[in-house]
C-alpha cells in the first residue's frame, strides 16, 4: 500500500528541526501524491483518513455547549427560540474574545448588516 511507495519516506513525519510533524500535515503530504497520469494515488485511503481525523477525541466541547445552554435557558426563559439562544451565545463568545464589552469594535459594516 502507501507505505511501500518509494516517494513516501520516514522523514516525512519529522520537521527540519527533528520534531514530529502534526498528523494532518503528514497526511496532507500523502494526499498530494499522484500517479503517472496526475491522478491522486490514494483517494480511497484519504477518504478514510479524513473520516478518522474528523472524529472528535472527546465530549468536552459538547458538554461545554450544554452547560452554557443551561445557564442561558433558565426557568423564566424556557420559551426562547433557537435563533435567540444562538444570538445570546454569539454575543457571549464575542464578549469573551474581546475580554470586555467596551473593547468590541463597532464598525459601519456591522451597523449596516444589522439594519438590513
Amino acid at each position: 500500500m502507501y507505505q511501500a511507495d518509494d516517494d513516501i519516506t520516514p522523514d516525512w513525519a519529522t520537521s527540519a528541526d527533528g520534531s514530529t510533524l502534526p498528523v494532518d500535515i503528514y497526511w496532507s503530504r500523502v494526499s498530494k501524491q499522484t500517479d503517472g497520469l496526475g491522478n491522486p494515488k490514494y483517494s480511497h485511503l484519504m477518504a478514510l483518513v479524513k473520516a478518522a481525523l474528523s472524529v472528535s477525541r472527546g465530549q468536552a466541547d459538547v458538554e461545554q455547549g450544554f452547560s452554557l445552554n443551561k445557564l442561558i435557558i433558565v426557568d423564566s426563559r424556557v420559551s426562547l427560540k433557537q435563533h435567540t439562544v444562538v444570538a445570546l451565545r454569539t454575543v457571549r463568545d464575542v464578549v469573551n474574545r474581546y475580554k470586555a464589552v467596551d473593547k468590541i469594535l463597532i464598525s459601519r459594516q456591522l451597523i449596516f448588516i444589522r439594519r438590513y
